[in-house]
């Protein structure tokens, strides 16, 4: 699927599911709404001088308690169900026509958002449920449901928005220069879902811009810009300042092989800082910048810092996958230490943020 197959989908998809957000909004209010009053109920529950028989605190107890069913009987008031499950039938009808219109679209794609549409189903039997009963008990159901539906479709519907804005931003007509030159990447996995088709564009961008800033080439002057971008399997045709995407690609090689390399002889993820005290210590890189015209000292704190961010970038994508192609060059993991590497590396990711994040927050109070 070439970039501008992909970008129809995700545009046609995209206005589908925004069918959706007047239903979403009520749903969101609702939950709103509700919380006000719940907050408040579980702090009389909790707090020490709670007691069934106290007067004083039995009374807001009951008008909260109130006033969640007084939410509830105000939204039916306005809510049409009827109106509603008609639309979630057109639109899924519609997303139907999608699919079979891009069949290369990976099922896991599809599962995503059919998920999302059964989820509004559910939250609408469970509104029919209330109607019929109403039993207050379902209202708890209820909003367990609609928090993990709009969550739901707020993340598909950003995450639909990044790809459309990226890629009608770089669909421009690419005019070369002399002194740029082509970087390709090419992630083998099976399935790229939309949050990481995103991660991968700007952790590629962000390393090639913290590469400009080392070498001094202008931004304005020398985008990284998109000649291609195919979905599935994902490729991106990059192209950038020539010294730039040759010291970048070399990088991405060194941290790709020697988070790789580790795995495959020690059975360990490298965590951030590892990677970065091996790259520091590595005598290819030190010569591969030698090659291109710069020295760069690695005892120099905004080099390390400069190192670091592109350690972060890169480390994400290589972390997410197991099989890479670098220009014309493959590196990959065998396939007995795939699926090992694959969650090791995700809770390390994970990891690594928290203390990332924990750091941040130290020094922020140490200023």
């Amino acid at each position: 699927m070439t970039a501008y197959e992909l970008l129809d989908f995700y545009v046609e998809v995209l206005d589908k599911i925004n069918e959706l957000s007047p239903y979403t909004k009520e749903l969101t209010n609702l939950s709103i709404n509700i919380k006000l009053n719940q907050d408040k109920l579980v702090n009389i529950i909790y707090s020490d001088d709670f007691a069934t028989n106290n007067g004083n605190i039995m009374n807001p107890f009951n008008a909260h308690k109130k006033g969640v069913i007084t939410c509830m009987q105000n939204f039916l008031m306005e809510f049409d169900i009827l109106k509603n499950h008609e639309k979630l039938v057109k639109v899924r009808n519609e997303i139907k026509y999608i699919f079979e219109k891009y069949p290369i679209i990976s099922e896991d794609e599809r599962l995503t958002i059919t998920k999302l549409l059964d989820d509004y189903d559910k939250v609408t039997n469970t509104i029919y449920k209330y109607v019929k009963t109403r039993n207050n008990s379902i209202i708890v159901e209820l909003l367990n449901e609609v928090s993990l539906t709009v969550i739901e479709f707020n993340s598909i519907a950003e995450s639909y928005k990044n790809i459309k804005k990226f890629m009608l931003k770089t669909e421009n007509k690419i005019d070369e220069k002399e002194e740029e030159k082509i970087l390709e990447l090419h992630f083998y996995d099976g399935y790229i879902d939309p949050q990481y088709f995103v991660l991968n564009i700007q952790s590629i961008n962000k390393s090639y811009e913290v590469m400009c800033q080392i070498m001094s080439i202008s931004l304005m002057d020398y985008p990284l810009k998109v000649v291609k971008i195919e979905s599935g399997c994902f490729l991106s045709k990059l192209l950038g300042y020539k010294s730039v995407v040759d010291a970048l690609a070399f990088l991405i090689k060194k941290i790709t092989e020697l988070m790789f390399n580790k795995f495959t002889f020690e059975g360990q993820v490298l965590r951030r800082k590892q990677i970065l005290d091996l790259v520091k210590e590595d005598l290819e890189i030190q010569k591969k910048y030698k090659e291109l015209g710069y020295e760069i000292d690695f005892g120099n704190e905004d080099i390390i810092k400069y190192h670091y961010q592109m350690v972060k970038s890169i480390g994400e994508l290589i972390g997410k996958t197991t099989k890479i192609k670098i220009n014309d060059e493959m590196h990959y993991l065998e396939n007995n230490l795939k699926k090992k590497y694959l969650m090791e590396s995700s809770v390390l990711l994970i990891e690594d943020s928290k203390e990332e994040k924990k750091l941040e927050q130290t020094t922020e109070k140490g200023d």
